[in-house]
């Protein structure tokens, strides 16, 4: 291939993937646009299922901290005194252990589901940031080259060498493969909150 067909080629693609990752940086950059419409109710539904949890709690630990409550009577000792025995702390205490073991029993799945959806939307945070700056990297390094390229060997007549062009789609393919992945990780973890959301959303 001619030097100056190899310049064509360089600047179509890399022109091409320019205008790609631009449109996919105006869809994907603004992170408050897109962490609103992707994490839309999210934050009500741990909400939700924290505050479920919690009153299923509450409601099995009521009774060991009423028992508790309870006035005791005075005791009468041997040389005419009394004394008032003092109350241990539920806390730590065999009823309290056995109450916690039996929510956790009994709640093990909406635990499970809970922990799910909260790693979920912190994972899906990461990677969505990941992605915009994958995209941003690659419209630089677009520019770079479809600018260098176009610029110094159409306009300015300073040649290129061919290694040079060639080896510059080395990058663009890790940085697009950088940009697949972490959409791979968004769409994974969005797909687990849409799971427990509808399991938890139905009427």
């Amino acid at each position: 291939m001619m030097h100056t067909d190899l310049v064509n080629v360089i600047v179509a693609i890399h022109g091409a993937l320019l205008g790609g990752a631009f449109l996919a940086y105006l869809r994907y950059g603004d992170r408050t646009e897109v962490f609103k419409r992707s994490l839309e109710g999210t934050d009500e539904l741990l909400r939700r299922m924290r505050q479920q949890l919690v009153t299923d709690l509450g409601e099995r630990l009521e009774e060991v901290f009423r028992d508790n409550e309870t006035v005791p009577s005075p005791i009468l000792r041997a040389d005419g005194g009394t004394f008032i025995e003092q109350c241990m702390n539920p806390v730590g205490g065999e009823r309290y252990k056995e109450c916690v073991w039996d929510f956790i029993e009994a709640r093990n799945e909406a635990l499970v589901d809970y922990r799910s959806a909260f790693m979920a939307r912190g994972s899906w945070c990461f990677w969505a940031k990941g992605l915009s700056w994958c995209i941003l990297a690659l419209i630089v390094w677009e520019a770079i080259v479809a600018g260098s390229s176009g610029l110094l060997d159409r306009i300015c007549s300073i040649p290129i060498p061919d290694w040079m062009l060639a080896w510059a789609g080395a990058p663009t393919a890790m940085m697009v493969a950088a940009c697949l992945v972490a959409a791979a990780f968004c769409l994974r973890r969005h797909d687990t909150l849409q799971k427990v959301r509808l399991r938890y959303d139905a009427p």
